[in-house]
């Protein structure tokens, strides 16, 4: 899928930094990335990031990054809460950042699966449960066709509690915000691209009755 510049390893200059040194016409970035920030933005409440942005650099690319990536967080956070009102989201639980080099290949999840383990092993999740999820943002992230979206899901885990006749089980929610931004041509004139992102999630119960 490409590299990850991600808060979960990164703080907020080196990620800029990367994603920086990464893109070849900022003019052509800043344009991908004000659409992100429009697009994100609107049914978002203000959040704010759990570490604050660079001040007093006035390039007009760090800007556009940073608004961005504080769309993305916020959107992220904020439709959580909203498709999930029942499940309690640890303030650390999400991730952010940029995929660099993105050129993602149908079926192959590796590069996603590996971020998603790092992000689950802070959290305290089952790794195991990183593989499934991948599977299901990549493509969504493949088709959107550089419309800012989100996409969300559940997983169960292996903790399943009985008290007859209550059976419980506790999943894994998550949702995840993105935008598909373009980057400048590479050395064989073809578009580069890179992904603004943010991902959330927590473990919660869902209940039943045995029949």
């Amino acid at each position: 899928m490409g590299q990850f510049a991600s808060s979960i390893s990164l703080d907020w200059d080196q990620i800029l930094t990367l994603a920086e040194a990464d893109i070849i016409s900022p003019d052509t970035a800043i344009e991908g990335l004000e659409l992100i920030a429009k697009g994100l933005a609107p049914r978002t409440i203000l959040i704010g990031l759990p570490v604050s942005a660079p001040t007093g650099n006035d390039s007009k690319l760090i800007a556009a990054l940073t608004a961005a990536l504080t769309a993305a967080y916020n959107e992220s956070i904020f439709l959580f809460n909203a498709t999930f009102p029942l499940v309690t989201l640890p303030g650390s639980n999400t991730c952010f950042g940029v995929v660099l080099n993105y050129a993602p290949t149908a079926g192959n999840f590796q590069s996603l699966t590996s971020q998603l383990e790092d992000c689950f092993s802070h959290w305290g999740i089952p790794i195991s449960l990183a593989q499934p999820i991948a599977s299901q943002i990549q493509p969504q992230v493949m088709n959107s066709m550089f419309t800012p979206s989100a996409t969300y899901g559940r997983a169960a885990t292996s903790v399943i509690k009985i008290a007859d006749p209550i059976i419980t089980i506790d999943y894994l929610f998550w949702m995840a915000a993105f935008g598909v931004f373009n980057t400048g041509p590479g050395p064989d004139g073809n578009p580069q691209f890179a992904v603004i992102y943010s991902f959330t999630a927590a473990i919660g119960p869902l209940e039943g009755t045995i029949q």
